[in-house]
């Protein structure tokens, strides 16, 4: 059976790669100091960092965020295991996504507004 043995190389005997770096030396502002056009993939990474912020304000202004079980339980206050049984009932909106069970929070305080009880205005006689 052979092994292999890895020795490291010194320094100096390494292979250099090329610096990818653009030279600021003396070069014209915005221009390359290779002459060479950008790479479309460059266009690609600057045009998605460029619309990025823009698409993800729109998507948070479009709609709220699903939560899962255990941050609508925080925010109802009732165990996440109770809220998950519930949604399995039919009997608190949720999402199915798969196997995953997701939670709008504005359902769930429309949720809450709906099933709201009134004090009872009958009086009791002693």
């Amino acid at each position: 059976m052979r092994t292999l043995t890895v020795i490291p190389q010194p320094k100096e005997q390494r292979k250099r790669t090329k610096d990818t770096r653009p030279n600021m030396t003396g070069a014209g502002k915005g221009n390359n100091s290779t002459g060479k056009t950008p790479s479309p993939v460059s266009l690609q990474r600057h045009t998605h960092q460029k619309f990025a912020g823009r698409i993800g304000q729109h998507i948070r202004r479009a709609f709220t965020p699903l939560i899962d079980a255990k941050a609508a339980s925080i925010l109802l206050g009732v165990p996440y295991t109770w809220l998950l049984a519930q949604a399995r009932a039919g009997k608190i909106p949720h999402h199915r996504l798969g196997h995953y069970v997701r939670f709008d929070p504005d359902d769930l305080a429309h949720w809450l507004r709906e099933t709201r009880s009134e004090p009872s205005t009958r009086q009791t006689r002693r």
